[in-house]
């Protein structure tokens, strides 16, 4: 608590930091994967930390629709 002052202030942004975390871990784990059990897992992550936070905080789904755009430029590309 004393390096990170803001926890203590219930403010949403604090709040939903982890679930924007999973958010990333999920697309990384999707990413670098090589045995599809292991890319499901990542993508669960990525589904179920994704609708908890737009739940939380609908703003925070703006990554996720950047990551999406992001992997479909990448499927038509090529």
């Amino acid at each position: 608590m004393f390096s990170f002052i803001q926890i203590i202030v219930p403010y949403s942004d604090v709040m939903v930091m982890p679930f924007v975390s999973l958010i990333i871990w999920g697309t990384a784990m999707m990413k670098q994967a090589q045995t599809n059990p292991t890319k499901l897992i990542g993508l669960l992550t990525f589904s179920l930390s994704s609708l908890a936070a737009y739940l939380m905080k609908p703003s925070a789904i703006i990554l996720t629709i950047a990551i999406l755009i992001g992997i479909s430029l990448h499927f038509f590309a090529g």
